[in-house]
């Protein structure tokens, strides 16, 4: 009695086992399906002798067909006016890059305002772009593939904070200073 175990290199979530395949004569065919991209290689042992174990020589494992759009902002708050960057990925349903797509990508957002690239390609799966943000509160960028509907992504939200807020951070320090009637904010070593 044999189980077959399936170790690929990048996510656990990749991880296959099966369990109760019976070698005869010392062989046996088993169906696995590798969902990360790039060489695998798959591991069998024997559940009764852990000495028996034996590796399969590297698989080369090709992305399957762009299915979503994946966005990140460099940033998760912004003054508004102020641009930022965000990158654009094309993946497969695993995850995996898809270099093979290059669009073109439409861009929209919640904020009616926003300046924004125009339909842009990707390079080789992937490419930076700069947004700005003019509308305050939370806002999105939404990416649509314009010839297949289905190949869509939206980022994280980004704060967007008017010329006159305060913009939180994880370190700060407010000062009164009651001779000028001042109110000063130290974040780091920064007075805003």
């Amino acid at each position: 009695h044999r189980d077959l175990h399936s170790f690929p290199t990048r996510r656990s979530s990749d991880l296959a086992v099966l369990k109760g395949g019976m070698l005869t004569n010392g062989t046996g065919t088993f169906n696995l399906s590798l969902r990360t991209s790039g060489y695998q290689t798959i591991t069998a042992s024997d559940q009764n002798q852990a000495a028996i174990i034996g590796t399969s020589a590297p698989v080369l494992v090709s992305p399957a067909s762009t299915s979503q759009l994946v966005l990140t902002t460099s940033t998760g708050t912004v003054t508004g006016g102020n641009s930022f960057t965000f990158t654009v990925t094309a993946e497969d349903p695993f995850g995996n890059l898809t270099p093979a797509y290059v669009g073109p990508v439409h861009f929209t957002s919640s904020d009616p305002n926003a300046m924004l690239p125009g339909d842009s390609s990707l390079i080789a799966g992937i490419n930076s772009f700069t947004a700005t943000f003019t509308t305050g509160g939370s806002q999105i960028i939404n990416a649509n593939d314009t010839g297949n509907g289905s190949i869509t992504g939206s980022s994280s939200p980004v704060t967007v904070y008017s010329g006159g807020e305060v913009i939180p951070t994880k370190a700060t320090n407010l000062i009164f200073d009651p001779t000028r009637d001042l109110l000063y904010l130290f974040t780091g070593n920064t007075i805003q």
